[in-house]
C-alpha cells in the first residue's frame, strides 16, 4: 500500500463524519479519481459516494477543477449522472480536450446536435460491491499480493515492463556472478 493510500485509508471515515474539510476532501477525490481504470468513465456523484460524501458530487468537480494543469490524476475519466461532459465556463475548450482524452484512451465519445458531448453507458467503471475507497485500496493491496506488483505499477499499467527490467535485471546480475567466477578461477590456476 502507498503511503497517500495510507493516509486516506486512517483517515477516510473520520472526515465522512467531520465537519467538511476542503483540502482532505479534495485529496480523497483525486486519489479515488487514480483508481477509475483507463478506457473506462465513472459519475461526480460515483466518486462522492465512494468517498462517504454522497451529496458532494458538485463538490468532486470542483476539487478537480482545482487540479493543476500538469497533473497525473486523470480527471477526464470522471463525467456527470447523464453521461455527457459537463459544460465548462470556458467557451467548451475544457469538454472538448476531456473528450478527446477520453478518445485517447478509447472510449467513444460523440456530439450531438445540440454540442454535447455523450458518452455511451457501456464505458462505466463497475465497482461491484466495493462501496467506498477504503474497499478500493484493500482490493488493490490483494490484487498486488496477489500479483506481486507495487500500486504505482497496477496505476500506470506498468507491471509488465517493470517485471521484464527485473528480470534483465536478475540475467545480468547472473552473468556478472558467473563472470566474477570464472576470472577468480582464472586467478587461482595462474597463481599455481
Amino acid at each position: 500500500m502507498g503511503d497517500k493510500d495510507a493516509i486516506f485509508y486512517d483517515y477516510h471515515e473520520e472526515f465522512a463524519e467531520s465537519k467538511f474539510d476542503r483540502a482532505l476532501f479534495d485529496q480523497l477525490v483525486h486519489t479515488c479519481v487514480t483508481y477509475v481504470p483507463r478506457g473506462k468513465v465513472t459519475t461526480y456523484g460515483h466518486i462522492a459516494r465512494l468517498c462517504h460524501c454522497p451529496k458532494h458530487a458538485r463538490h468532486v468537480g470542483q476539487a478537480l477543477r482545482r487540479l493543476p494543469l500538469n497533473t497525473s490524476v486523470p480527471w477526464q475519466r470522471v463525467i456527470n449522472a447523464s453521461y455527457t461532459i459537463s459544460p465548462r465556463g470556458d467557451g467548451g475548450t475544457g469538454a472538448e480536450e476531456q473528450a478527446m482524452r477520453l478518445g485517447e484512451e478509447g472510449v467513444t465519445v460523440s456530439q450531438d446536435a445540440m454540442g454535447v458531448w455523450r458518452v455511451p453507458r457501456s464505458y462505466a467503471w463497475e465497482t461491484g460491491s466495493v462501496q467506498s475507497l477504503a474497499e478500493l485500496i484493500k482490493g488493490r493491496q490483494a490484487e498486488e499480493e496477489e500479483d506481486g506488483v507495487t500500486a504505482e505499477e497496477v496505476k500506470e499499467g506498468e507491471s509488465h515492463k517493470m517485471k521484464e527490467k527485473s528480470r534483465k535485471r536478475r540475467k545480468r546480475e547472473e552473468g556478472t556472478k558467473e563472470q566474477q567466477s570464472i576470472q577468480r578461477d582464472m586467478i587461482r590456476t595462474s597463481a599455481l
